[in-house]
């Protein structure tokens, strides 16, 4: 029976998560893979500990035990340059589960190590809701860290204005006033906002993170647990990332982020000092109207159409 190079820290890994020595690991090999196939393929401690050193390359009727007693599958068991083999484009999509917040972040850290391009529906990212003294806040706000963020431009309004929501305006300033120390003066990072009104009328956008460095995209996880914890799908296909890439790089954007935050900052003071919603947003469209910007009008847009009414009609007064 031919043999294949293993991942031998995996199978370590998955005994000890089994809390078993290597010859209860061996007599549950043996017993599992007599109950799946009719078969039995006598597996001795000696072979475990062969398979956990690297010393000798699994055979399949082995692979098959291991695969049928913890639900694994197969391509999880092989060495990493098997893998590549197998799959030369470097396709692979996995979920990756974590119960606890810190599990979660500790998984992050690696990934991100240089940097990242966001792209989100969402304002603010979840990086601005972390605790300074945490170690990924820390790695993603070193002044040599490379960042891209784009939003929508509805998300960023919303963000402002809603009267929904778990932030007060104080809790709003406060994300407003360090994105703006996160991005403003800093090369090796960019923010921008574009508007929906580029993507077809029913698009479902959802975020998205591009990691440059391991050629890879992050999507959030269809699942989450109570209490803690995160889920995201992990896409390690060449092809899927540079097409991705090429898109949102290739999308228009605002040209002047800065401008919108700090515009954004002033409206929060205004109802922070009692002026009534429908004042700060007036005044927060005739602050970016009269600077210029020509992407001004299309932000005006991301309004709903009464509130575009709204200002429309407050400018004629």
């Amino acid at each position: 029976m031919g043999t294949i190079p293993q991942n031998k820290e995996m199978l370590k890994k998955l005994r000890i998560s089994k809390k078993m020595n290597q010859i209860n690991m061996a007599e549950a090999l043996t017993d599992i893979f007599k109950v799946r196939t009719g078969i039995r393929h006598y597996i001795q401690q000696p072979d475990i500990s062969r398979l956990e050193k690297g010393t000798v390359a699994i055979d399949v009727f082995k692979l098959l035990a291991y695969s049928y007693l913890f639900e694994a599958d197969i391509m999880t068991l092989l060495h990493d340059d098997y893998k590549r083999l197998l799959n030369p484009a470097g396709s692979n999509m996995q979920l990756q589960e974590f119960s606890a917040d810190a599990d979660a972040e500790q998984h992050l850290i690696k990934l991100e190590k240089k940097q990242r391009l966001l792209v989100s529906p969402n304002f603010p990212s979840t990086f601005f809701k972390l605790k300074k003294d945490s170690v990924r806040h820390q790695q993603l706000g070193a002044p040599s860290y490379e960042a891209n963020e784009l939003y929508t431009f509805d998300s960023f309004i919303s963000f402002l204005f809603s009267p929904v929501g778990s932030y007060s305006i104080a809790d709003k300033k406060k994300v407003i006033e360090d994105y703006l120390s996160y991005f403003q003066g800093n090369n090796f990072r960019q923010l921008h906002f574009f508007t929906r009104s580029k993507l077809p009328e029913h698009c479902q956008l959802t975020s998205v993170e591009l990691l440059p460095e391991k050629q890879m995209l992050l999507v959030p996880g269809p699942i989450s647990h109570y209490g803690g914890g995160d889920s995201f799908i992990e896409i390690r296909d060449k092809q899927i990332y540079e097409k991705v890439t090429q898109f949102y790089r290739g999308l228009p954007t605002f040209e002047n982020s800065m401008l919108y935050l700090r515009s954004g900052l002033a409206a929060l003071d205004r109802m922070r000092d009692g002026s009534p919603a429908r004042e700060a947003i007036n005044a927060f469209a005739i602050e970016i109207l009269t600077q210029r910007d020509p992407n001004a009008l299309q932000a005006i847009k991301s309004f709903t159409p009464e509130i575009q009414d709204m200002i429309n009609s407050d400018k004629k007064e």
